[in-house]
């Protein structure tokens, strides 16, 4: 769970550095807090998703039924998922 929050600050952070190199932003939520330049409010709600979502996932991961695997494969497929956003954003740094 600490992977995915680091994670999910580092895609708040390469966000923001590929906005500035032109890209846009494909989270309907967030364009347009990014269009308009509030980087704090933006910052803010992403955090309070990823944080609301991780403490669920924790929740269920952590109790003693057979539906709690569904969680632990949730957020093992969330991290995979940080991976994969990642190595977007640094393959379009190198690009530009």
């Amino acid at each position: 769970m600490i992977f995915i929050w680091c994670a999910n600050l580092l895609d708040f952070f390469l966000t923001v550095h590929n906005l500035c190199l032109g890209a846009t932003e494909a989270n309907p939520l967030l364009a347009p807090l990014f269009h308009r330049g509030n980087f704090e409010a933006a910052f803010l709600i992403k955090n309070a998703m990823t944080l609301l979502g991780l403490t669920i996932l924790a929740v269920f991961s952590s109790r003693q039924c057979p539906k709690a695997k569904g969680a632990t494969y949730a957020l093992a497929i969330v991290g995979a998922g940080y991976v994969v956003l990642i190595c977007y954003h640094i393959s379009n740094m190198v690009m530009v």
